[in-house]
């Protein structure tokens, strides 16, 4: 299940697990960071967390860990198309000028206030 509010208002949305996953939103609406719902961030190891995402205009992929694998990759949960699935991938996107670093806004990680993480986040507006 995956929960977004469209309006800014209170509450949420349902979503059927891998049905409409991202919300009423298109890729670009991630990409831009500038909706009520989403904040470009910085794509750099010690800003971003699991369930970041990267974004371009045409595809939205969320981390899937916040292991630093030392070698500019990251694992991502993606839907590839009808070929590949959506299942786990190994990306660079980090290095990928065409995608930006994207989070919900307003999301906290499952394991607050106890996780083990990197400094704070730093937004990008």
């Amino acid at each position: 299940m995956w929960e977004l509010q469209f309006n800014g208002g209170a509450g949420f949305t349902y979503h059927d697990q891998y049905q409409l996953s991202h919300g009423p939103y298109v890729a670009a609406d991630f990409h831009s960071g500038d909706s009520i719902a989403f904040d470009n961030i910085s794509k750099s190891y010690s800003t971003t967390m699991y369930l970041d995402a990267f974004a371009s205009t045409g595809h939205v992929s969320l981390i899937w860990t916040d292991t630093d694998p030392g070698d500019g990759t990251d694992v991502m949960a993606e839907a590839r198309g009808e070929d590949y699935g959506t299942n786990l991938f190994t990306r660079t996107f980090r290095s990928d000028s065409s995608f930006t670093g994207v989070r919900r806004v307003g999301w906290t990680p499952d394991c607050y206030p106890t996780c083990q993480r990197r400094p704070a986040i730093v937004v990008i507006r």
